[in-house]
Order: C-alpha cells, then structure tokens, then sequence
C-alpha cells in the first residue's frame, strides 16, 4: 500500500511504539541510524538503546506524551549504534489513537551536522563570553534557520525578546560586578526554563532573545511565565540581595514570509510587544504577523 511504501522508504526514522516506548515497526531510515536490521529492533525499548546519560530525560519526554496525548512533543537525545558510537537525534513524538489501541510515533532526525555547525559557530566566536549563551549574531543565524525550517514544514517559530527592568538601577545600586552577575543568573534561568530546541541569546546589554521553533503563542506566553517565576525571590549575590524583573515581548512568523526578509521584521514586531510589556506593567504582549 501506498503508505506501506511513504513509511519504509520516508527519509526520516520512523519508529511506532507503545505507549512505554517499546518498538513495533521501524523504517529503514531508523534502522539505519543504529546500524541494526528492522527486524533485530521490534520488541526492543526505545529507551534501552538510549545513552544512559540521556535516558531520565527520555523517560520524562514519555511520561509527559502520556499524560498530555501530544501531539507533537520534542527532545534530544543520543541513541547508541550497533558499533557502540553515539548518534545525536531529536525525536518528536504524537500520541496516535488506533483501532488497535494508543500507541506512539515517533520521528528521528540526525542533528550531527546541526551540531557540528552550533559547535562551529562557538570556535568563530559566536558566543557571550559573560553569560555563555549565543551572541546577536549566532541568534540572527538561528533565528534565520528556524524560519527557513519552519516556512519549510509549515509550522510557526516565535521570538521572545527580553529585558531585566531597571538594570541600570542595579549597576548605581550594587555595582557592576553584581550586576554581571545577576546577567548570568539570568542567562542561566533562560537556559533551564526553555526546551533543548529553543536558541536562548544575550543580544544586548541586559536583553536576551530565545528562538521557539514549533511553537504556538500560548506556548511561548508560558515560556515568560516561567521566567517571571523563577525570578520571584531575590538573588542572594555576595551579601546582596537583588530582586529583579522582566519585561518581554513576543512575536510570530508568518509561513510565508520570506526567511531572510522575516528575520528583521519579526524582531521588530518582538521589540514592540516588549515595549507595549513595560507600559502594561509586565502583562506579555504578542504581535501576531501582519494580515
């Protein structure tokens, strides 16, 4: 049958699982990445031909489909080859509700080359040397190649942009040196608070963006709140106590659009969402692509 043919030659893994991630049927593609015949992985969990490191995360990843039947959920991962290398994937999976029961798909993607690149970008200097996130120039990157992907498979990117309110205030009041360091907390709650998908960047001196690819508004709206609530207490920095604030903005792309022209049209859209943020006293506010 047709779609026998789509899922045995597709150029993407595809892997159909249980709920727990056990393997039913693999395409050549997975089988592939793995170094193993189709056959050999039927039965076999998913998760026992995960990198130990990144099975407690695997395992979440599949706690969380369950509980939520997603639709599309995304994380990375190292699977481990027959030859005992490891093989760097991200894997978006959807809950499928059969005639024969729930069961799992899942689509596995090679993200060596996209690694290499990211690791590439770091060796040119691409990154904040304070806050070890990307600088403004490996964001527009990012930023660019998540549109072309997402004009691509016809799903949206959102672009958050923030501030800390009132830095200046902190460097008169603290110093400077507390406030680089209340820079790299905030760096680091970016870091912890967004998926592995996501591009979090310092692009100024206390504004930070992060590039959501697949990612609804709402979604993103979360992402800030997230933010704002780990940011509730005070950071104990020395014997300074600082409590500090966000103001952000947040935008969407429009599928077709052009990626290059996009870029700086979403960022604009984002500045002014973040500006209409502060004057609504940290209410998030979204700009939507023009109609």
């Amino acid at each position: 049958m047709d779609h026998e043919v789509a899922f045995d030659h597709a150029p993407l893994g595809v892997a159909l699982t249980s709920t727990s991630g056990v393997l039913r049927t693999v395409n050549a593609a997975f089988a592939e990445l793995l170094g193993m015949p189709p056959a050999d992985l039927a039965g076999r969990s998913l998760l026992s031909l995960t990198h130990p490191e990144d099975v407690p995360a695997a395992e979440d990843a599949c706690r969380s489909v369950s509980r939520t039947h997603s639709r599309r959920l995304l994380h990375e991962c190292r699977l481990v080859h027959q030859d005992g290398s490891t093989v760097p994937v991200q894997v978006t999976t959807s809950w499928v509700d059969g005639a024969a029961g729930a069961h799992l798909v899942m689509m596995v993607e090679d993200i060596s080359a996209r690694l290499a690149r990211e690791d590439g970008l770091r060796r040119l200097g691409l990154q904040d040397p304070l806050t070890g996130l990307g600088n403004r120039t490996q964001f527009r990157d990012r930023l660019e190649h998540a549109l072309q992907r997402g004009r691509r498979d016809g799903r949206a990117t959102c672009l958050v942009l923030l501030d800390v309110d009132d830095f200046k205030a902190v460097n008169d009041r603290h110093g400077h040196p507390v406030g680089d360091l209340v820079l790299v907390n905030v760096g680091r709650l970016l870091q912890q608070s967004s998926r592995h998908s996501d591009s979090a960047a310092r692009i100024g001196g206390d504004e930070f963006a992060i590039v959501c690819e697949d990612t609804s508004p709402g979604d993103a709206a979360q992402l800030v709140d997230r933010l704002r609530h780990g940011l509730r207490t005070a950071m104990l920095i020395g014997r300074a106590e600082v409590l500090v604030s966000l103001s952000a903005g947040v935008a969407v792309s429009s599928p077709d659009a052009d990626p290059l022209v996009e870029v700086d049209e979403l960022i604009s859209r984002a500045d002014v969402a973040l500006y209409a943020d502060k004057s609504r006293g940290g209410r998030t506010a979204t700009a939507h692509p023009p109609r």
